[in-house]
């Protein structure tokens, strides 16, 4: 925090009332109060925009890190692309340098900022009748960078593939997903025994799976967490993958496959009460950064992070059948920052990173 407080002290000499009307009015439009002008406020301030929620549902730096895709706009004369719909795309030179200091520049460990999720990818709902019964990719092992030096709060950077129930319905808003890919994450809290998190600095495969409130009590069931024993060897393609083993239990298949030594490095089912009788609707291939901006997305400008050989396993009035994620074909959703980067190749192929040094 000492080192983005230097750098906004700087930033702001000869302009602070500039600077304190610009964030004052995204205060405002959260609902926060600003009464100072002091640069420590300003940072606060800031954190508090990723936590409070504005009148879409979502707040202005969440939907600056999760928008979805949109013209982009010349702003500052920044080589980030911003959603226009965004509240920070507004911000004039002096504003967005602000946030362009602290967000996109920073690699220190400043606050972590609760529920802050920053995502590089695809996203697929379905509108009709489809359902979505898994998912499958392979990647290799490549973790993203930390924000350093270590402050001792949770760090994560992951790479995944999932399926999920999609909210946005009327008719059930049960947060429901299941998803398996890599973490490289550092000082996770354990919660036990829904959720044994390994200690200190890792890169780990794990297998997820929620159906409700994934802060619940264990004793309830909406979530689960696994962490396979197997190390994963950096730099290895793998096969990624969820399916649904059981519509009527609510059970869930995941698995990591090494396609070389032709066997699996993990192969689990589980079951979660919330799923019972249900099916996903959406799909995803994503790249994800949580709780630290300073953190890196995994792949960068030089050297991309490859989703390859995407596929989708889904149920139709014809029946069930793996098919391409035709990424140019069917209408996915594009999860973009002025952060991080993301194209489609091809039909199965997808490529993300982080834009950052």
């Amino acid at each position: 925090m000492r080192q983005a407080h230097a750098a906004v002290q700087a930033f702001v000499s000869g302009g602070a009332d500039i600077l304190f009307a610009r964030v004052a009015r995204l205060c405002r439009a959260t609902g926060t109060r600003l009464v100072s002008r002091a640069p420590a406020l300003l940072i606060a301030c800031a954190c508090l925009l990723l936590a409070a929620p504005v009148a879409r549902g979502q707040n202005a730096l969440q939907q600056f890190a999760m928008g979805m895709q949109g013209p982009s706009v010349a702003v500052a004369s920044s080589t980030f692309d911003i959603d226009a719909n965004d509240e920070v795309s507004a911000l004039d030179a002096v504003g967005y340098q602000f946030f362009k200091t602290i967000y996109l520049e920073n690699m220190s460990c400043i606050a972590a900022v609760p529920n802050a999720k920053f995502y590089a990818g695809r996203q697929l709902a379905y509108a009709d009748s489809t359902l979505v019964l898994g998912a499958e990719t392979t990647m290799r092992i490549r973790p993203g960078a930390l924000c350093t030096p270590d402050n001792g709060q949770t760090a994560a950077s992951f790479a995944w593939v999932g399926v999920s129930h999609d909210t946005r319905r009327p008719s059930d808003k049960t947060e429901r997903w299941a998803q398996v890919g890599f973490v490289h994450g550092r000082n996770f809290v354990p919660r036990p025994p829904c959720d044994p998190s390994p200690p200190a600095e890792f890169t780990r495969l794990y297998f997820e799976l929620a159906a409700g409130d994934p802060t619940a009590p264990c004793a309830q069931g909406t979530y689960k967490r696994v962490w396979p024993p197997a190390t994963p060897p950096l730099g290895q393609l793998l096969r990624f993958g969820v399916l649904q083993s059981n519509v009527a239990t609510g059970e869930w298949r995941g698995y990591v496959y090494d396609e070389d030594a032709e066997q699996f490095l993990y192969l689990d089912e589980v079951t979660l009460p919330g799923w019972v009788g249900l099916t996903a609707d959406a799909l995803a291939f994503l790249g994800e950064v949580t709780l630290h901006p300073g953190d890196r997305m995994v792949g960068t400008a030089s050297a991309k992070f490859a989703f390859i050989d995407c596929s989708q396993t889904i149920l139709t009035g014809a029946g069930p059948g793996t098919y391409s994620a035709d990424f140019l074909s069917l209408p996915w959703s594009v999860a973009k920052s002025p952060l991080h980067g993301q194209t489609a190749i091809s039909q199965d192929r997808l490529l993300i990173w982080d834009k950052r040094p």
